[in-house]
C-alpha cells in the first residue's frame, strides 16, 4: 500500500523469505516526513507474529534490507513535491 497524500508506505510479506522463516504475518510500515526541503526523516515499523519458539529469528528482521527502496521513495515524493510546489 502506498499513501501518496499521508507518505506512507506499508509492504506486507506473504510469501518466501522471511515468512519461510516461520513468521504467521510480517508487515513492513515507512513514513516519510519531510522535515524541511532538503531533510526528509523516515519512520519505520515492523510489526509481526511469530510463533514463541521461533522468537530468536526476530533478530534476522532488519531494516537495513528495505533501506534502498524507502530512500527512493522518499527521494521520488520529495522530487514530485518539488515539481508540483
Amino acid at each position: 500500500m502506498i499513501d501518496d497524500e499521508k507518505r506512507i508506505i506499508e509492504v506486507e510479506v506473504i510469501e518466501g523469505g522471511l515468512k519461510d522463516l516461520g513468521f504467521d504475518y510480517l508487515l513492513i510500515r515507512a513514513e516519510i516526513i519531510e522535515k524541511d526541503p532538503q531533510t526528509t526523516i523516515v519512520r519505520s515499523t515492523v510489526d509481526y507474529e511469530i510463533d514463541d519458539k521461533l522468537a530468536h529469528k526476530v533478530s534476522l528482521v532488519k531494516m537495513e534490507y528495505f533501506q534502498t527502496a524507502i530512500e527512493a521513495i522518499a527521494q521520488y515524493l520529495n522530487t514530485e513535491r518539488r515539481a508540483n510546489a
